[in-house]
């Protein structure tokens, strides 16, 4: 009686593992083209950090460099969907160059297709249904 109720118990718990739920986890500072278009070159530090938030990091080495990373992995398979970056770079408090997956147009940035490394999901084909196959071909006769 009790190997029975054991090996049920431990069935049960196998079986309720699978069941986990894993959340979506982001990154970092969340860079949209809106934000990047904003950017001029000449533009005080406070300025940017105006637009775009305050670093993903404060490196003590390189003070006029300014590096913003964002990250969103998705919780079933922990597989990174979006991965963005963009260098400033700094001379005299103002903002000289961007580097990264950004591209200097006329003193503004565009964000290039680059911009975001998407991992396209394989989108499933939308074939007709069973169903709708056969209501169709009833309705063309």
């Amino acid at each position: 009686m009790k190997q029975t109720i054991f090996a049920t118990l431990i069935a049960v718990s196998l079986l309720l593992t699978g069941c986990i739920y894993r959340i979506d986890v982001q990154q970092g500072n969340v860079i949209t083209q809106e934000k990047v278009q904003r950017l001029t070159i000449g533009m005080s530090k406070s300025e940017v950090k105006f637009e775009l938030g305050t670093p993903l990091v404060d490196d003590p080495f390189h003070t006029d460099r300014w590096d913003y990373y964002y990250s969103l992995k998705t919780g079933k398979k922990q597989k990174t969907i979006t991965q963005q970056l963009i260098s400033l770079y700094f001379e005299n408090d103002q903002l000289a160059k961007i580097s990264g997956n950004a591209e200097v147009q006329t003193a503004k940035v565009q964000v290039s297709e680059g911009l975001s490394k998407q991992k396209k999901s394989k989108k499933k084909s939308k074939k007709k249904g069973f169903f709708k196959r056969y209501k169709d071909k009833f309705k063309k006769e």
